[in-house]
């Protein structure tokens, strides 16, 4: 058998079955979780997420988690629930409650002769907060925690409330019931002696979970009861939680079932991605993200459905995918670094041949009505589903190593080499001799009968007869791409270029170094698509060399790895965007990937006078509870300033700035620093100015801090004043008691 028939029969893998994965981001004791058993989440209006558990307290910036404990002030460790109310946390507990205001911590503990399990729920109801649990419902009036009666013995055994519209709803262990003064506890009848675990609301109806009976609807203008068909094993829901965009979330024992506005349902297993199958709890923050609780993983959050990735662990071939390409049937074809290529559609493919080491850089389809694949050993040429021949060197290739493949007509397309390009027409290449000196080829564009070669020694461009080097931009290009204004962006190593005008600019869109690795360019809709060794960027408008706008997406927003794969990314029929990843290949839905602008917020933690927190009390006035202004002696002037930014997403790539007016009226650069300090300061009234900056460019908030410090007193003007009246009064003393002598 030749060599060449046996490249052949070993370049085909066929993927049985492909299942996909949705990227969830864990955070537990390894991170700084106090415990990884969870039982609720919440988020204040600082941006800061809190997670009870049952060893603790935890507040999270995304980054960071600052643990509380009993020894801080909490009534127990064993956290049951966690509401914000007035924007205070309070906090449940096996025996009470806990109130967590001004960073100090006030805790109520019911009588020992009251028997009481965990607290479920705590709400305000008609301005008294109310705390639930499985032995019933108890109000807190001042420092006391008092049994509310209940002469019907309705409201025992409580799983969960709600507050709708002047109406308190009680989930119960024998029904679902319902108050506006508690004169009245009212039963909902249809729902008496079921066994209730979670109420949630959605438009005008109540979500009503159960343990063994499945879950259930109730519309509040009639209170008509009616069953929702939500699984085959509706005896495992343990809970309910609605999102801000009406999607209703079912969290079980076997994972997560999500049931969007239109009604279909997707179980979230472990098959799905999902780590740990027991899910606890269920919350949306304010940038959309669910964050799952687990009982004995920590927590999850879960960015977004828009990604999904594949890898070798659900029956992905290989994990580095470098090419992909749609046939006419709608079956993907993959070209990967170390297994060759494959494919896989709905008819699930199946074959025995397994394992090669051939590269596959490229891919092109329908030249000649055949498939195309640039591997680092030859040209494959694939008619249906067989491979028809290989072309090296010897056939007319500028290199046996096909590098870039680009579609001229239905007949015709260029091959790219190491050595150049060759020319392919009606079954025949010929190799272009004055392109064997530009490198190796990495992309091609064409435009106004100019073909653009992105190569490893820059940019060139073929205009008739003549290949000239495009002067001005002496760095290795990886990608070029003409957006709908007919401007060519380029890739490089260095970062992204374009040209326009006939010059050359460069395009600032990150201040991350990795984000200048610039690995594939591709358009949509007049957007721009960067992938980078920082994840993905989507640029929505730009002006010359400034972008104006643009969205980042990397691991907080689902990428499974923010490293991109050279030259991989396509978009199917369907609008799917597919591209590859160090770790795997992604598919992101872009027609649906409008992302929730949220701005990273920043908190000012601490402020250091001379190294100590205490002394700056001193010397700070209030106003309505708020700082209003420091004033300072002279000889305390070494003031330093603790900041911290919240970003739940992406707080690792948040940086800080300031200017301290009334010395520089200027923006510092940006700093991962959240310190800012100053000694030395002079005399002078300054007001600082302090903001965050996430990756997409956003500010936060901005911090104004105004303070004063007072010169000493010999530079004061009363003391001068003073101190001339004197010299002026000593001067005219002596001079009158010398005219008196004389």
């Amino acid at each position: 058998m030749s060599k060449i028939l046996l490249i052949i029969l070993s370049f085909f893998i066929w993927v049985s079955c492909l299942s996909q994965k949705y990227s969830f981001i864990p955070f537990s004791t390894a991170q700084g979780l106090t415990q990884s058993q969870v039982s609720s989440i919440v988020q204040d209006d600082k941006g800061y997420l809190w997670i009870g558990t049952l060893g603790g307290l935890a507040k999270f910036n995304g980054g960071d988690f600052e643990t509380f404990s009993s020894e801080d002030g909490l009534l127990n460790n064993r956290i049951s629930s966690l509401a914000i109310i007035d924007h205070d946390l309070w906090i449940g507990h096996e025996g009470g409650a806990s109130l967590y205001k001004n960073g100090k911590f006030k805790k109520w503990k019911i009588a020992q002769d009251e028997k009481v399990s965990n607290i479920r729920s705590i709400v305000k109801f008609n301005d008294t907060i109310y705390v639930a649990s499985h032995s019933g419902l108890f109000k807190i009036i001042g420092d006391k925690i008092l049994k509310v009666q209940d002469q019907d013995n309705y409201l025992n055994h409580i799983r969960s409330v709600l507050i709708i519209d002047n109406k308190a709803f009680f989930a119960t262990m024998e029904g679902v019931f319902y108050t506006s003064d508690f004169k009245k506890i009212e039963k909902v009848n249809d729902l008496f002696n079921v066994n209730t675990s979670g109420l949630a609301l959605k438009n005008d109806e109540l979500i009503i979970t159960s343990y063994f009976e499945g879950v259930y609807s109730l519309k509040l203008k009639d209170f008509k009861v009616s069953k929702i068909n939500v699984s085959n094993e509706e005896n495992t829901i343990k809970g309910v939680y609605v999102d801000s965009k009406q999607n209703i979330w079912y969290n079980t024992n076997e994972g997560i079932i999500k049931v969007d506005i239109a009604g279909s349902k997707i179980l979230i297993d472990e098959s799905k991605g999902l780590s740990f199958g027991i899910i606890t709890s269920i919350y949306e923050d304010l940038e959309g993200s669910i964050w799952l609780g687990t009982l004995g993983k920590g927590v999850l959050r879960f960015p977004s459905q828009n990604f999904v990735h594949y890898d070798k662990s659900i029956g992905l071939i290989s994990d580095l995918i470098l090419s992909i390409r749609e046939d006419e049937n709608g079956s993907l074809w993959y070209g990967s670094f170390d297994k060759g290529f494959f494919k896989t559609d709905k008819n699930a493919f199946n074959s025995s041949e397994n394992g090669i080491d051939n590269t596959i850089w490229c891919s092109l389809f329908n030249v000649d009505k055949a498939k195309w694949f640039g591997s680092d050993f030859g040209l494959v040429k694939v008619k249906g589903q067989s491979i028809e021949k290989l072309y090296f060197k010897e056939n007319g290739l500028a290199s046996d190593a096909v590098t870039a493949l680009f579609k001229i007509s239905p007949t015709k397309m260029i091959v790219g080499g190491t050595n150049g390009f060759s020319y392919y027409s009606n079954g025949n290449f010929s190799y272009e001799n004055k392109s064997k000196s530009i490198g190796i080829l990495r992309d091609f564009e064409f435009k106004n009968n100019k073909l653009y070669c992105a190569t490893s020694k820059g940019l060139f461009i073929k205009n008739g007869d003549k290949i000239l080097k495009m002067e001005g931009l002496d760095k290795p290009v990886s990608c070029i791409e003409f957006d709908k204004d007919e401007n060519l962006w380029i890739g490089t190593e260095e970062g992204l270029f374009i040209f326009k005008n006939d010059k050359f600019k460069r395009v600032s869109f990150s201040h991350l170094p990795s984000s200048n690795l610039i690995t594939f360019l591709n358009s949509k809709n007049g957007n721009i698509l960067v992938g980078t060794n920082n994840g993905l960027y989507i640029i929505d408008s730009y002006n010359e060399s400034k972008v104006l706008s643009y969205s980042y997406f990397g691991i907080g927003e689902g990428l499974v790895d923010i490293e991109t794969n050279l030259n991989s990314s396509f978009f199917d029929t369907k609008g799917f965007f597919w591209f590859g990843t160090s770790s795997g290949l992604v598919r992101f839905d872009y027609t649906n990937s409008i992302k929730t602008t949220v701005p990273p917020v920043l908190n000012l933690k601490a402020i250091l006078l001379n190294y100590s927190k205490d002394e700056i009390l001193k010397f700070t006035k209030y106003k309505n509870g708020k700082l209003f202004k420091i004033i300072l002696p002279h000889n305390k002037n070494n003031l330093a300033f603790e900041i911290d930014g919240v970003s739940l997403s992406n707080h690792q790539n948040l940086s800080y700035q300031f200017k301290l007016i009334g010395a520089d009226e200027e923006w510092s650069p940006l700093s991962k620093n959240s310190l800012i300090s100053f000694t030395g300061l002079g005399a002078d009234s300054y007001e600082l100015h302090i903001r965050a900056v996430d990756e997409s460019g956003m500010f936060s908030n901005e911090i104004i801090i105004p303070f004063l410090v007072n010169p000493p007193f010999y530079k004061t003007i009363w003391f001068i004043v003073a101190s001339l009246l004197l010299s002026f009064g000593l001067v005219y003393l002596i001079f009158r008691l010398k005219v008196k002598r004389e």
